[in-house]
């Protein structure tokens, strides 16, 4: 007996699903994993994604839409990244990014700040929860008069826990502290 274009249609649906759509499935699970850790150090994971002006007033057509579009938090946080690099610079970063060759949390919001005052943004942190939540804690102990020491270790000990630490610098001593 021959077999009809409806039969052979439904036997190669038939053998997508048994492995096809498992496999599917497998590989976006994989994507959804390594979205807040390095991909293997990749150049892809610190590709800049858009330019903009490095002051708290840059016009919106400066801001890459990503970052426009995104939640409160994460806004706040890209924005803090930019206004505070001094702060960022000396936190570390427990998401795993490290192993991208990120060095701190700043790495994860922007990856050069440019000779000629452009700013080359990173979407990392737009998509790690980790990342947006050490920045705004950093936020909050600079604005309650807290140290770059106290900042510092308040993260270590918070995050510690949560994944592998960026290779961070302390920060530089501070008198009279």
């Amino acid at each position: 007996m021959a077999m009809t274009k409806t039969h052979r249609h439904e036997e190669k649906s038939s053998r997508f699903m048994s492995w096809g759509l498992p496999a599917v499935l497998a590989v976006a699970l994989l994507a959804v994993g390594a979205a807040c850790t390095a991909g293997g150090g990749e150049s892809e994971t610190r590709t800049p994604v858009a330019q903009a002006t490095p002051t708290a007033n840059a016009p919106q057509s400066a801001i890459p839409d990503f970052i426009l579009q995104a939640p409160p938090p994460v806004r706040e946080a890209y924005t803090f990244a930019v206004e505070h690099p001094e702060v960022l610079e000396y936190v570390p970063c427990f998401c795993g990014c490290g192993a991208g060759g990120h060095e701190n949390n700043l790495d994860c919001f922007v990856s050069e700040f440019r000779a000629d005052g452009t700013i080359s943004y990173d979407s990392h942190a737009f998509g790690c929860q980790i990342c947006v939540d050490i920045a705004l804690d950093s936020k909050q102990m600079l604005a309650q008069g807290a140290s770059l020491m106290e900042i510092r270790q308040f993260i270590d000990e918070k995050y510690g826990d949560a994944g592998p630490a960026t290779d961070t610098s302390q920060p530089p001593a501070e008198s009279g502290g």
